[in-house]
């Protein structure tokens, strides 16, 4: 993983009073919103020098 993405653990428990799982229902779009993102590739992705972030388009198998 790139030296600039942090890594998200969903299960510890927020700094705020309530964890979001406890008072969002369960179909909420945030659920869908946060699998949809985990499913991202972020190996694809690369940061530079300035801080922009560019994508690696080339099909390898892996």
């Amino acid at each position: 993983m790139g030296t600039r993405f942090k890594p998200v653990d969903r299960d510890q428990p927020l700094l705020l009073p309530y964890d979001f799982k406890e008072w969002l229902p369960a179909k909420h779009i945030i659920h869908v919103t946060i699998e949809a993102a985990a499913m991202v590739p972020v190996r694809r992705f690369a940061v530079n020098e300035r801080g922009q972030v560019t994508i690696n388009t080339t099909r390898t198998c892996s």
